[in-house]
């Protein structure tokens, strides 16, 4: 049995409690975050402390905080026995060093408190400081069925930074299609289609082999066209640099 104890209850802090109890050999034995209102709903089902000095011992403790507040909580939290992890794609793992044995659970997905992951099959991105704490995150992952790949702090900054540009971003882009529909009374779910397929289609070629539009057959006049219509100077920015990176990457493969 891993006793866990689970410190943040934004995204991922929530994620991991409702994953957690579905598996057999975890216990969340308490929770804590400087918000005890969003654990009110959770006082029947876990030990809830208002104090980070109140918790208890515990096999685990993830900290799943936002990467400025991870300082502080290690900071107030005294030494412990069991395993200290933080679950940042960019925070380095040192910040853990005043912990005997210490680690990163990094998920690879993205995490909203009313959304149920769809696809469960991302990897976790894990690093520790001895063999006792890999043991532990390795037994964790063997109970939760997921893969994970060991990778040190400066490689999961720039994974991290990857999965900005493909989720963070492109859901910005998202965004900023949805308005420009919404702006001309055009239904922006009718776009779905168009996004399914450009997803479906780089899991079997890469972006580059399907990259489609006028950026990509270097069509100067559509390109002079959409840049002339496009009244807000961000955007225009936005599109001219994407266009640009577009025609850039095609002339590379020239090279």
């Amino acid at each position: 049995m891993i006793n866990i104890i689970i410190i943040g209850a934004g995204n991922v802090g929530t994620y991991f409690f409702y994953h957690f109890k579905k598996f057999n050999g975890l216990k969340i034995k308490g929770w804590y975050s400087r918000n005890l209102k969003s654990l009110d709903k959770f006082k029947s089902e876990v030990d809830i402390y208002d104090s980070i000095k109140k918790i208890k011992s515990a096999d685990l403790y993830l900290i799943a905080v936002n990467d400025a507040s991870i300082k502080e909580i290690v900071e107030q939290l005294s030494e412990k026995v069991g395993v200290v992890i933080h679950t940042s794609g960019s925070e380095k793992m040192e910040i853990l060093k005043k912990f005997k044995n210490h680690g990163v659970l990094y998920p690879l997905q993205t995490f909203s408190k009313n959304h149920k992951i769809i696809n469960t099959s991302f990897p976790y991105l894990i690093e520790t400081n001895n063999i006792y704490s890999f043991n532990l995150l390795k037994n964790l992952l063997s109970k939760i069925n997921s893969n994970y790949q060991y990778i040190n702090s400066e490689k999961r900054a720039l994974i991290h930074l990857a999965g900005v540009f493909v989720n963070n971003f492109t859901n910005h882009l998202f965004e900023i299609g949805f308005n420009l529909c919404k702006e001309n009374n055009f239904p922006p779910e009718k776009l779905i289609p168009l996004i399914e397929e450009t997803v479906c289609k780089i899991e079997k070629k890469s972006p580059h082999e399907v990259q489609t539009g006028p950026a990509s057959r270097n069509d100067k006049e559509i390109i002079r066209k959409h840049i002339e219509i496009i009244k807000n100077p961000i955007l225009k920015n936005i599109y001219s640099s994407i266009t640009n990176s577009i025609l850039n990457s095609n002339e590379k493969e020239k090279l």
